[in-house]
């Protein structure tokens, strides 16, 4: 009995010395689970309160952010909207999350493309625009268009690709670059306009012919102004009308310019005033008086040509779309006007210079100096092409005694009467000169002795019929010519000899009886 006691102890014993060596190695893995337990809720804070504050941070970036912040999810909705979208756009957050992004901001005719990236996207995460940026148009709340620049990435988020994108609203720089632009487009303009300008006056400096001038006075305007009528006046300076060397399109002028104003140059209000007259609308505005109604709507300058003292002429541009000259290209006109104006001014100046040098003050024919001259040139221009010239020398019958009994006052009068009669009937190449007192000359170029002979006749005959003087009130008295008559080169070879020849027939008309023609 005391044996069985003993060993039920012992089996006890043993079996409390397991259930405690059991025991310690339970306490011993439970501390270990709580220490790693513990050590897992840690990071788990710890990680959370990375995540707080990377959301803090993100929350404080995108709010306190100017571009707009926007996160598209999956099923191409709004998951996320910040402060500056609010703005930007004009939905509030929550209009905004949840709705589908592309009808919401993005303008209809990008929606294809869009289509057509994302069924790849959704699957790949990648596209055509991600991790780029570019510059696009983007759609207000109010329906209107601006300009943003956008730049997207993709994020992987709950194992499904989402786009973040960031937009920033460049209308201002747009704007910017705009007005940047159009001062480069105006500053290589005037450039342009200025290269021009200085090739037109290199052009008209180096010029000194009227004709010429005209020219290029019309192919400028034309090129830089594009006009679609083009006319240049030029008041004649001995019969004081309106000459018109250029009208383009061609037209009659009767057409184009009023008759009276033909006529009488100062009613054109800009010849008359020496200001431009500028019509942007010709049905309201105020147009020159010289121009006919030639177009129904549209605009027309007139600007005047003045120099030396007086207005000699004006140019006119018409254009008939509504605006198209604006105040700069009018004061470029006006440049160009004043270059072509001092240049027809220069040209007057050596003509009148010239001509005075080479014209008898009192007849306005070519004096003595030009007669030489030109028929040196003449003879050896005929050597040249193998022709004939014809010289005539003439002289007043009696004119010393009509002279002395009359008064030099009344044989000024009849040496104008005479050379004002016979350039009426000369052909327009022959030159007539005041040879000397009241002797004259005549060179017909191509003519031979006996087409000169009958004109000398029917100079004389002309002169005898239409030139007298009336020398006393009630008393009138007929002038008549004396004519030589000589050709090169079958009556002289060079200078000397031909014109000693014609003074020698003029010689013999004068001893023949005078009023007469004579050859050698």
């Amino acid at each position: 009995m005391g044996n069985s006691v003993n060993s039920e102890i012992q089996r006890l014993k043993s079996k409390i010395a397991a259930l405690e060596q059991l025991l310690e190695v339970y306490e011993k893995s439970v501390l270990e689970q709580t220490d790693k337990l513990y050590e897992e809720i840690t990071e788990r804070k710890r990680t959370e309160e990375i995540v707080r504050e990377s959301e803090e941070k993100f929350r404080a970036i995108s709010t306190s952010a100017k571009d707009a912040i926007i996160m598209m999810d999956n099923d191409g909705k709004i998951s996320f909207w910040n402060e500056a979208a609010e703005k930007i756009f004009s939905y509030t957050s929550q209009e905004a999350v949840n709705k589908e992004l592309h009808p919401l901001i993005v303008p209809q005719r990008y929606f294809e493309a869009f289509r057509k990236g994302f069924i790849k996207f959704k699957i790949t995460g990648e596209g055509p625009v991600i991790g780029r940026t570019q510059e696009l148009m983007a759609l207000n709340k109010d329906g209107s268009e601006f300009p943003v620049e956008l730049s997207l990435s993709a994020l992987k988020i709950k194992n499904k690709w989402c786009a973040l994108g960031i937009l920033r609203d460049i209308t201002e720089r747009k704007q910017a670059e705009e007005k940047l632009n159009n001062a480069l487009k105006e500053r290589d303009a005037s450039m342009n306009n200025l290269k021009h300008l200085m090739e037109f006056s290199t052009t008209m400096r180096d010029e000194t012919q009227e004709k010429v001038l005209v020219t290029n006075v019309s192919k400028a305007l034309k090129r830089q102004f594009n006009p679609d009528i083009l006319a240049v006046l030029l008041i004649d300076s001995e019969t004081k009308m309106l000459d018109i060397p250029v009208i383009e399109p061609p037209m009659a002028i009767e057409k184009f310019i009023k008759d009276e104003v033909i006529f009488n140059p100062l009613l054109c209000r800009a010849i008359n005033t020496g200001q431009e007259v500028f019509a942007k609308d010709i049905n309201e505005g105020i147009c020159c008086t010289c121009i006919r109604n030639v177009v129904d709507t549209g605009a027309s300058i007139c600007i005047p040509l003045t120099g030396g003292g007086s207005t000699f002429g004006v140019v006119i541009l018409i254009k008939k779309e509504m605006g198209y000259w604006d105040e700069e290209q009018y004061k470029l006109m006006l440049g160009y006007i004043e270059i072509a104006t001092s240049s027809f001014t220069r040209s007057r100046l050596l003509e009148s210079t010239r001509r005075a040098s080479i014209t008898d003050p009192l007849t306005g024919v070519y004096n003595r100096r030009f007669f030489d001259e030109m028929l040196e040139k003449q003879i050896a221009f005929a050597k040249r092409h193998n022709q004939q010239i014809s010289l005539l020398i003439m002289d007043i019958d009696h004119f010393k005694i009509f002279n002395d009994t009359y008064g030099h006052m009344v044989g000024d009068r009849i040496l104008q009467k005479l050379t004002k009669t016979v350039k009426e009937i000369i052909r327009s190449s022959d030159m007539l000169s005041r040879y000397g007192g009241e002797e004259f000359s005549i060179i017909m170029p191509s003519a031979d002795i006996a087409e000169a002979l009958n004109k000398a006749e029917a100079i004389r005959k002309h002169v005898e019929s239409n030139c007298s003087e009336a020398a006393i009130s009630g008393e009138s008295h007929k002038i008549t010519i004396s004519i030589g008559v000589a050709s090169f080169p079958g009556h002289g070879a060079d200078f000397d000899s031909l014109l000693s020849t014609a003074d020698n027939a003029l010689y013999k008309a004068k001893k023949s009886g005078r009023n007469r023609v004579e050859k050698p």
